[in-house]
């Protein structure tokens, strides 16, 4: 019976410590937080709000401001995940409007903030962004059925297994990444263009 009893509760702790969640109640997990002339991300009434102020020249190239700052908005902390593990991460998002000429997403491999992973969507498309000291040195596009609209609700979540990164968008996948290696467990949001963008409800499983 203490056999029995000991491996129920090892059972518990050990999905336990496999999820990971933040509601945004507080800044407990150290999330970058900043408020400037080019826009904000901010935890307020327990959500993480990033608005952008800067129009985006094209979605696909974020560009360094005439100060020498990036022109897109991103806030990230470094996640208790192994990344050479499986694992998935997903979040809510309300967005304020969804268009061809704003985007949003979710940041892996984060190291600084001009080498990063983003999976973005924007009206109609989604994409990977491979960035290299704020160069675009890799991308893949897919076309989904995402129109333009105000005050939509989102689902993002990203599935990494053996070799392959899977990214949906309300449970429908829109791309299929093989062979990209990580090297960070860095992992934030991320907003291009003049946009208002909430996320909510982020969970990593492991």
């Amino acid at each position: 019976m203490k056999i029995i009893l000991l491996t129920i509760l090892l059972f518990i702790s050990v999905n336990l410590k496999a999820q990971f969640s933040d509601e945004f109640d507080d800044n407990k997990f150290g999330w970058t937080e900043i408020s400037g002339k080019d826009g904000e991300a901010l935890i307020i009434d327990g959500k993480m709000r990033i608005e952008c102020f800067r129009s985006a020249r094209s979605i696909y190239e974020p560009i360094l401001t005439s100060t020498g700052e990036p022109n897109y908005i991103e806030t990230h902390f470094y996640a208790p995940i192994d990344i050479n593990k499986d694992f998935s991460i997903s979040s809510n998002v309300l967005v304020k409007k969804i268009n061809e000429d704003n985007a949003f997403g979710i940041i892996l491999d984060y190291i600084d903030d001009g080498n990063y992973l983003s999976f973005v969507i924007s009206e109609g498309k989604a994409m990977l962004l491979k960035f290299e000291n704020y160069d675009l040195v890799g991308r893949i596009r897919a076309d989904i059925k995402l129109k333009g609209q105000r005050k939509a609700e989102v689902n993002l979540r990203i599935k990494s297994t053996f070799k392959k990164i899977e990214f949906f968008v309300n449970e429908m996948k829109a791309l299929e990444v093989r062979y990209l290696d990580l090297t960070s467990n860095g992992v934030g949001f991320y907003v291009l263009g003049q946009q208002v963008v909430e996320f909510d409800n982020l969970i990593i499983n492991q």
